[in-house]
């Protein structure tokens, strides 16, 4: 058998073959055996697998998508060809962490909508501020709420795909199911916004895995999180809200919140007094750059 290069744990067979004989003869498993004939098999030596040599990129460790200029870097690994377990390696290139689209920038964010009784309260209020923002929608919401989303384009804020029905599972689902949740929310909000593709994607409740994240970059959208999660879809009270994002908000902070799934006067309430006092405390609200 083969043993990993590193842990020696059993992976396939033909390491090194076993050698049959007959009558202390070499031979092979198509070699005639008469009667009377002694046949002999010794067992092949474990032996190591083989390694291989990638180059792998280094996501930079940018805080959050509010920083721009940031680089890959590049790491070269001696890997096992078959386990994959890691031997050895060296940065080649070390990523490079960029820096904010301006200082004191952070960005106000809005998932589960569009809905009737709110989004348009939020879209007026962020008019009255002159602050632009994004919202993640959900596709089979858009379709019967398209001149919202034309509003929001027409305001200047920002479109993101947040799946086509908002399944907390879909980290648990085929790969082709979360592919078409994401492709089926982007041609709706493409068309309800008369030919504005969404430019981010976020996963339903935040919960991101490889997969989708791969997914969402291969149909063009960049995957947006969070920094700061004041939990106002639970409705704690306006207060609590307030008190969770002076507490965990900096320059680059992606605030959450929410302009549907469910009654949002809390939220409303709150965004009223953010929108008023993050500007005294120096921060600057901007929408995420594309990239």
């Amino acid at each position: 058998r083969y043993r990993s290069v590193v842990r020696h744990l059993a992976l396939g067979s033909d390491g090194h073959p076993a050698r049959i004989f007959v009558d202390q003869r070499p031979a092979t498993l198509t070699s005639p055996v008469r009667a009377g004939d002694r046949i002999v098999v010794k067992p092949g030596a474990d032996r190591s697998e083989p390694t291989e040599t990638v180059t792998v990129p280094i996501a930079p460790p940018a805080p959050s998508a509010l920083y721009v200029g940031s680089r890959s870097g590049t790491l070269r690994v001696v890997r096992g060809s078959m386990s994959h377990e890691t031997v050895s390696q060296r940065v080649v290139r070390p990523p490079r962490v960029g820096h904010l689209v301006r200082p004191g920038a952070v960005a106000l964010t809005f998932d589960d909508g569009p809905s009737d009784a709110w989004t348009y309260r939020v879209l007026k209020l962020l008019e009255k501020h002159h602050v632009h923002a994004t919202f993640c929608l959900i596709g089979r919401q858009v379709a019967t709420r398209a001149r919202l989303v034309q509003r929001m384009v027409h305001d200047g804020n920002q479109l993101c795909d947040h799946t086509w029905d908002h399944d907390l599972a879909l980290r648990t689902r085929p790969q082709g199911q979360i592919d078409l949740e994401i492709r089926r929310a982007a041609r709706a909000i493409t068309h309800a916004s008369h030919g504005v593709r969404p430019t981010f994607f976020r996963a339903p409740g935040g919960e991101w895995t490889p997969r989708i994240e791969a997914a969402a970059r291969a149909q063009g959208m960049t995957p947006l999180k969070w920094t700061v999660d004041p939990r106002d879809w639970a409705r704690p009270g306006v207060k609590s809200i307030l008190r969770t994002v002076y507490a965990e908000l900096r320059p680059g902070g992606v605030i959450l919140m929410h302009d549907g799934g469910g009654n949002r006067a809390e939220s409303f309430a709150a965004l009223q007094v953010l929108l008023r006092r993050l500007p005294k405390m120096g921060y600057h609200f901007v929408v995420p750059p594309a990239g």
